[in-house]
């Protein structure tokens, strides 16, 4: 989180709202089912947020399926290769339209607990993300 700068610290003041925060925790298997490895994510309580106040209208722009036939179809005609990508993290590079604070994340120490975070980058859980 600190080398991504997802958050800034700040002061609090009368006018902010901060969101909390809580910890999802996972246990990787391999195919096995032997323990791999251990994972850890930080989710906003996005439960908490009011529309209006915490965000703006929520919609999710999504293509046609008709346009994407259209273009495998010329793609295909014209025999240009398609190749498939996955962003990794794309969720967390994208920057909320909102200015957002959250509470200091439990376990994190960097920082006084009287401190709040303005988020820089989307965190999951956030009812408006990127």
């Amino acid at each position: 989180m600190r080398n991504h700068k997802v958050w800034s610290p700040t002061i609090p003041e009368s006018h902010m709202k901060p969101l909390s925060t809580t910890w999802v925790f996972k246990c990787k298997t391999d195919k096995n089912g032997n323990l791999s490895k251990f994972k850890a994510r930080l989710c906003v309580r996005g439960f908490t947020q009011k529309e209006g106040v915490d965000y703006s209208e929520v919609f999710s722009p999504t293509g046609r399926l008709a346009s994407l036939q259209l273009l495998l179809t010329l793609c295909h005609i014209h025999q240009y290769p398609i190749k498939q990508m996955d962003v990794q993290c794309a969720l967390l590079n994208g920057k909320p339209e909102e200015t957002l604070h959250i509470y200091r994340p439990s376990g994190y120490s960097d920082h006084p607990e009287t401190h709040v975070f303005v988020l820089n980058k989307s965190l999951y859980g956030l009812k408006k993300s990127p």
